[in-house]
């Protein structure tokens, strides 16, 4: 099972990872005669994603900043994820939880600086970033000091196997508006709660496509929080069947590209 500091790391770590595939296409847009400034914002050197959080000079500082024991080496990769994986293989004492969170504040310094022109002091954000982990582990470890109970979700709910996670999923379609909700609920073996979200989306689904879609969610939502053993359980037998794809014949047409991409990403 992924502790909270794994957790909150992964989940970082993969919205960066969105970050740097959003940095990707911008870079070669110059090469398809796209024109749209490729250039850095604060330096104008070429923007990746590993310049913006690793090796331009605001980004350096606040590292220096916030005085993690990090190994300096010429860099000559274009993607942040590549020096991630690299200190994660050579610089086993780094604070991981203040790695991520001063990453994402750089990231955030960039956007603010890039889209509103304002741009904190690297000090502040080397602040925020340990002002942040701070108080990500006070609350953890007041609710871990807190016996936490198994939820109450009823006879029929069961937790999963050591180290897997359940996906418990519901839908509502709302014929008055035309549209549908969803809802996701992720817990461990213990009951304890990995994450949560719902959705109002103005499509007018039936229930068995709504629940469908609210599986595909539940699996997103899971990918994104670093989850991989990962049990789906829901009210409509025909979507729990499609996704077991047990009898993959028998899935109706309305929801087999809905389920084949939710199945791609288990």
């Amino acid at each position: 099972m992924l502790s909270p500091l794994e957790f909150m790391v992964n989940l970082t770590m993969s919205l960066i990872s969105r970050k740097c595939d959003s940095l990707r296409r911008e870079s070669i847009m110059p090469l398809r005669k796209v024109t749209k400034w490729d250039g850095c914002a604060w330096c104008g050197e070429k923007e990746t994603s590993c310049h913006v959080l690793w090796d331009c000079k605001i980004a350096a500082e606040t590292w220096k900043e916030l005085g993690l024991k990090l190994p300096g080496w010429t860099n000559s990769y274009p993607d942040f994820l590549d020096v991630f994986w690299k200190l994660r293989e050579n610089a086993k004492d780094i604070d991981w939880s203040a790695f991520a969170t001063n990453a994402w504040c750089i990231w955030s310094n960039r956007n603010l600086y890039k889209y509103e022109g304002r741009c904190k002091p690297t000090k502040v954000l080397a602040s925020e970033a340990i002002r942040y982990t701070q108080e990500y582990r006070h609350g953890n470890s007041q609710t871990i000091q807190t016996p936490r109970q198994p939820p109450q979700l009823g006879s029929q709910w069961r937790p999963p196997e050591l180290g897997w996670y359940k996906i418990n999923i519901d839908a509502a379609v709302i014929k008055e508006e035309g549209s549908y909700g969803v809802g996701v609920v992720i817990r461990n073996e213990a009951g304890c709660l990995m994450g949560a979200m719902s959705k109002k989306l103005p499509f007018p689904l039936g229930p068995m496509e709504v629940e469908a879609r609210a599986a595909e969610e539940g699996i997103l939502l899971a990918r994104d929080l670093g989850l991989s053993k990962v049990i789906v359980e829901g009210d409509v037998k025909t979507v729990m069947v499609a996704l077991m794809d047990l009898d993959p014949d028998t899935t109706p047409c309305t929801i087999q590209k809905v389920m084949e991409g939710a199945k791609r990403r288990l």
